[in-house]
């Protein structure tokens, strides 16, 4: 049937790892491919990035996003907003993809096949999410 490993057990771990960090997979990786490091080297890269990644976003979390600069806030506004809406449609294609793929070759709700399914949903919940984040960000840098 299958060659090579079953996706259940062995690369469970991967693809979970891959879902929850995917904002610094997608940094770091092109990064490791260009100087040629391959499984398990690549992530000499990609920890770091994970770190990193987890840090910021904890770090924005606790301040709550709070701008606390004065001025030009209507700039930095229209920049958010343009940031955040072009993450916004790249999750938007991710989520179209992901759910194109499911339904031609997804087997079941309950198959192994949902591992697959979250690698390939795994920018899209993260565009989304980071298109809310930036959201409020341009809110509150709009409103002082």
């Amino acid at each position: 049937m299958g060659h090579g490993a079953p996706l259940w057990p062995y690369q469970t771990p991967a693809l979970l790892f891959y879902f929850l960090n995917y904002p610094a997979i997608c940094i770091a990786q092109p990064m490791a491919n260009h100087l040629d490091l391959a499984t398990p080297r690549h992530y000499l890269l990609i920890f770091p990035a994970t770190l990193f990644w987890w840090w910021f976003f904890g770090l924005e979390v606790d301040h709550a996003l709070v701008w606390n600069r004065r001025g030009r806030r209507w700039l930095l506004c229209a920049i958010l907003i343009a940031v955040g809406a072009t993450i916004l449609w790249g999750a938007m294609i991710a989520f179209d993809d992901a759910f194109r793929w499911w339904f031609e070759y997804g087997q079941g709700l309950w198959t192994s096949q949902i591992l697959i399914l979250l690698e390939k949903l795994s920018p899209a919940v993260w565009g989304f999410a980071v298109s809310s984040m930036i959201a409020i960000a341009a809110k509150r840098a709009a409103l002082g």
